[in-house]
């Protein structure tokens, strides 16, 4: 029997592969995690996530590092982070979800959760303004203390404290939630962000069969006294039920692993993770080209550039898509901006 060597298969032109894992009962052993954790902690140009959650906030944390490190090295060029997911599917899961999103700066794609957390906040401010203008005694300073333990907890100082207490969520939100506003998005130093979903979009404004003349009467008695028909599109989300990471065109894992706490800390799942130029290139290639509707760059000698030129691509769709949405016409590419107005703030269960 010939035996293969793991080294000899290199050197024909396989590729090295490891299989990674969570296995709680087994050490436990977080390989995975490990693994994003490592490969967004050296990101040099891009990062892409494309997974059914986006809901555990050490990821994100990791990549502000990364990025902040980075700027106070000197390095001119942003890192760009693409994340394509889905919006939660209850409130069971919209902190954590909402939490990820913060610490990137992209709190606001979640308007009425960010609406929620908000009201919150402003409370506990009202809170301690109220028990400061007490008079001292034991049990008011035990209340205050406890008030200003969790402000310092959820990062509140005097003047977060007076932004809260002058900004009413509720006129912020009814402005987001009916488009009113675009939400403020501000990613943190170092990193450009696009946060998406996907969406199909049947337009009908494609060939239908001609309409007999009682219908075409019932059309214009409609249109009478309602109006004329605003819009054409109609639009259904498209479930991502992907895990994938792509790093630099250098590097990608794939398998079964979610992004939240329970893929990478308790529950069983298994990845493949694999230094591989060609076949992270090659699924750059045709995720992007097909999310988008744009084939990836290719036209400038620095890679960097070329991918700044897809972020600009990216922007330019959901920035389009948005609008369209928002007059209900036809889409370009199924990119949109991830926008979750009906999930309320909610400690998450998972």
């Amino acid at each position: 029997r010939k035996v293969i060597k793991p080294l000899s298969l290199i050197c024909n032109g396989g590729e090295p592969a490891q299989i990674c894992r969570t296995q709680p009962e087994e050490g436990p052993e977080t390989t995975i995690l490990e693994v994003y954790e490592k490969a967004l902690g050296n990101v040099h140009q891009y990062a892409y996530i494309e997974n059914q959650y986006f809901r555990y906030k050490p990821l994100a944390e990791r990549l502000k590092k990364t990025a902040a490190d980075y700027t106070a090295a000197g390095k001119l060029q942003d890192l760009y982070l693409f994340v394509v997911t889905n919006n939660p599917e209850s409130g069971h899961f919209s902190s954590t979800t909402h939490e990820t999103l913060d610490t990137l700066g992209q709190g606001e794609l979640m308007p009425l959760a960010h609406r929620d957390l908000k009201y919150d906040q402003r409370q506990l401010a009202l809170r301690e303004r109220e028990l400061t203008a007490r008079p001292s005694s034991p049990q008011r300073d035990r209340d205050l203390a406890d008030v200003k333990a969790q402000m310092a907890k959820e990062n509140i100082d005097s003047s977060r404290a007076d932004d809260l207490i002058e900004t009413d969520p509720s006129k912020h939100y009814n402005q987001a939630a009916a488009r009113e506003l675009e939400p403020e998005l501000i990613p943190p130093k170092g990193l450009k962000i696009i946060v998406a979903t996907l969406v199909s979009c049947k337009d009908s404004g494609a060939p239908v069969a001609a309409k007999t003349s009682t219908e075409r009467q019932t059309d214009k008695a409609i249109e009478e006294h309602l109006g004329p028909e605003q819009g054409t599109a109609q639009y259904k989300s498209i479930y991502v039920h992907s895990k994938l990471l792509l790093v630099d065109d250098l590097f990608f894992t794939l398998g079964s692993a979610n992004i939240n706490l329970r893929s990478l800390q308790t529950d069983s799942e298994l990845n493949i993770a694999m230094p591989s130029p060609k076949t992270t290139r090659t699924w750059r290639e045709r995720l992007w080209a097909m999310h988008s509707g744009k084939a990836i760059q290719t036209n400038k000698g620095i890679f960097i550039e070329n991918i700044s030129d897809d972020y600009d691509n990216w922007e330019q769709v959901v920035t389009d898509n948005w609008r369209n949405q928002k007059s209900n016409l036809p889409l370009k590419g199924n990119l949109v901006r991830f926008w979750d107005v009906v999930t309320p703030y909610a400690k998450a269960v998972d």
